[in-house]
């Protein structure tokens, strides 16, 4: 299941076979994510669309580098809804991203384990 919210080899690509960069990149998706997702989640309770699109924005750029393209999809819907100044259905969709970046997360910390050498951790 996990193995379709990410391009594994689309990833790979970007990060040059490098595990370290892979790592990394990771690392900063990681810590980034929940900044997002609580900044849509602020957006929502003030009714401002203009801070759903943006953090919406900044979250479809995070997930599309990780190679992440339903989830990173799905950060688009909201961001559009954003856009048009209506956040009607935002709930849904932002529960749904919820749930995927979570699986994402857990997807590309079990690549990184995956492609790190026992003996480098």
């Amino acid at each position: 299941m996990a193995a379709g919210l990410i391009d594994q080899e689309a990833l790979l690509e970007r990060v040059a076979g490098d595990p370290e960069f892979l790592a990394t990149m990771v690392d900063i998706f990681v810590a980034d994510a929940p900044t997002r997702l609580d900044a849509i989640r602020a957006g929502l309770r003030q009714a401002d669309a203009q801070i759903v699109e943006r953090a919406a924005h900044s979250l479809k750029g995070a997930l599309a580098t990780m190679a992440a393209d339903a989830a990173a999809a799905e950060a688009f819907r909201l961001e559009q809804l954003g856009r048009s100044g209506s956040l009607v259905g935002a709930e849904a969709i932002l529960t749904s991203l919820e749930a995927q970046v979570e699986e994402v997360t857990l997807a590309l910390q079990a690549m990184v384990h995956q492609t790190t050498p026992d003996d480098a951790a």
